[in-house]
């Protein structure tokens, strides 16, 4: 089999929307990362930007959403998709596999976990702080990509700016850290 690219394979005539993780060694994420992207890969590393506090002035810094994963959007089938990652093992230090969520090892996120992760993320593949504020011990958000999501936030860490909220990767919960910033809170008598 030659080599392919991530844009030639498609299935019955459809472009396929499949997104893959990649299991990447510790610190390596951006390296491999822009490695990819030289190939033309569709490949993403999932950020978070963190609120901070200090001397009274509010600052944001940008942070892996999770360490050790790759995000991959690719149009090619389980199969092409595992045998090009393969290739790329032998080219770059770093990538561990390809991870899976069945028995019959298949590797992309279901459609319902790709909305999660495209509202989550946005445009640019970053969580952004969301605003809110608590009213009768009840979260309600006003901005930001946790608008429509409060039913899936299980904490709330007013004072370090996040929120815990659990959201689904390969059929399994999981919780994601993110940025909430609770303006104030309404009591109802």
């Amino acid at each position: 089999m030659g080599k392919l690219c991530l844009f030639d394979v498609l299935v019955d005539g459809e472009k396929m929307d499949n997104w893959y993780i990649l299991y990447v060694k510790a610190n390596r994420e951006e390296k491999i990362n822009q490695y990819l992207k030289t190939k033309g890969i569709d490949v993403f590393v999932p950020k978070r930007d963190v609120i901070y506090k200090r001397c009274n002035k509010k600052f944001l810094v940008r942070k892996l959403l999770f360490t050790n994963y790759i995000f991959v959007r690719s149009n090619l089938d389980q199969s092409h998709f595992i045998y090009q990652i393969k290739e790329y093992k032998n080219e770059v230090e770093g990538i561990i596999r390809v991870l899976t969520y069945d028995k019959t090892g298949t590797p992309a996120l279901n459609d319902q976990e790709k909305a999660f992760f495209k509202k989550l993320l946005g445009v640019h593949d970053v969580v952004t702080p969301s605003v809110g504020y608590i009213e009768n011990d009840k979260v309600v958000i006003t901005e930001g990509p946790l608008l429509g999501m409060e039913s899936k936030i299980v904490s709330i860490n007013k004072h370090k700016k996040y929120a815990k909220i659990v959201g689904k990767m390969f059929e399994r919960d999981i919780i994601v850290e993110v940025s909430l910033d609770i303006v104030k809170k309404l009591e109802s008598y």
